[in-house]
């Protein structure tokens, strides 16, 4: 993986939010943002993603079945999961899911940027910038 960026994938139905998470994190990271789950089965498919961030409130195939699926096909791949949600039961679901984190919209940019780079850490060297 020499000179390959690390890659995260950014899966939210809001465009404004996507549009943030790819201006807050490109600067250090390849970003690419979809706004569906199925759209992000297809890119992982075919694709290595060193991270995800995951809204689980989508529409169609919800966050929640989309992170158990990236944790079960794709087990190098942390997710975070981003939600609106500030309910212990939703946070819960989200880590029951296998998501490593869960970040509550509005987020501080600053955490969220310390929490993509602790998953990134947790992955393994592989993962290095």
């Amino acid at each position: 993986m020499l000179n390959q960026r690390v890659s995260i994938l950014i899966v939210d139905d809001e465009p404004a939010i996507r549009s943030l998470l790819e201006q807050t994190l490109g600067p250090r990271y390849d970003c690419v943002s979809v706004e569906s789950a199925e759209e992000a089965l297809r890119l992982m498919d075919g694709r290595e993603f060193h991270c995800a961030l995951i809204d689980i409130g989508l529409p169609g195939m919800s966050g929640l079945t989309l992170c158990t699926m990236i944790v079960s096909r794709y087990p190098r791949t942390p997710v975070i999961t981003i939600s609106g949600d500030t309910d212990d039961l939703s946070i819960a679901e989200a880590l029951k899911a296998g998501a490593i984190h869960h970040v509550t919209k509005p987020f501080n940019i600053s955490d969220l940027l310390t929490t993509v780079e602790s998953a990134l850490e947790r992955q393994g060297p592989n993962a290095a910038a």
